[in-house]
């Protein structure tokens, strides 16, 4: 399953925000069959948001997702841009505002009327619950691509990924894919590679990538053949074992 990323934000362009939404979505994707073929950050204008939205949609990609600009300031633009985009005429959600109001009350806050425009839902699209947060998502579709608008707050855009995005790629790609990440220090990366060798010409279904950094080496594998994948991670780990200090997005000063 082909998928783009667009993260919308200026903050992201002039350096006053990392982009670490992009790189959670992209390993976070890949156990469900879904690739990312092309991530890309703009601005918070209405123009580049179209443009970004006309390119992908021609590629004919599976499914596009966004992230940002669904606050309620002034430059917070994604969701009416969006709507325009649709042709789709919004419906305040008075059920909504009466549970954000609630939700400001428990926080001891009146709630800003500029709170209303995250109180509007699409008339033709859907809507993505947000269980922690204030903006709902978005979910459009326009010729076979899905349009998926999240917001930019990562513990937010998690969870709605987790418990919306992830289950609905799974269902529209219908196959999975294994995936692990071994983390290795005091080896070259050369070195490692030379080690894992036989291993990867043993298996040639395996995606093998080494992705060395300062403090070492991960090694992330993957495979859409199941069948083998406990046995390949066994006969792996038996080989770099030595260097070998975590999984996933553990670092290494939390073991040492």
């Amino acid at each position: 399953m082909k998928i783009a990323i667009i993260t919308i934000g200026s903050e992201l362009l002039n350096g006053s925000r990392l982009d670490t939404n992009s790189k959670w979505i992209a390993q976070n994707v890949l156990p469900y069959n879904g690739e990312i073929v092309s991530k890309i950050s703009i601005p918070d204008t209405d123009q580049d948001i179209i443009n970004t939205l006309n390119y992908y949609i021609s590629q004919s990609l599976d499914m596009i997702i966004c992230t940002g600009g669904l606050g309620p300031t002034h430059d917070d633009i994604t969701a009416k841009t969006l709507y325009d985009y649709f042709k789709d005429a919004p419906i305040f959600d008075d059920d909504y505002w009466y549970i954000l109001k609630g939700e400001f009350k428990k926080r001891g806050y009146d709630i800003s009327n500029l709170n209303k425009s995250q109180a509007y839902r699409p008339s033709i699209g859907k809507i993505i619950p947000n269980t922690i947060g204030t903006a709902r998502g978005l979910h459009y579709k326009k010729k076979n691509t899905d349009v998926i608008v999240l917001p930019g707050v990562p513990a937010e855009m998690k969870l709605m990924m987790k418990t919306t995005v992830l289950p609905m790629i799974g269902d529209l790609s219908k196959t999975s894919t294994s995936f692990k990440m071994y983390r290795t220090t005091g080896i070259p990366e050369s070195h490692l590679y030379e080690k894992l060798l036989p291993l990867i010409n043993k298996y040639p279904e395996l995606d093998v990538a080494f992705l060395p950094s300062f403090l070492g080496v991960d090694i992330r594998i993957s495979s859409k053949i199941n069948k083998d994948f406990d046995k390949i991670n066994n006969q792996l780990f038996s080989i770099i074992e030595d260097y070998y200090y975590a999984d996933n997005e553990i670092e290494l000063e939390e073991v040492v």
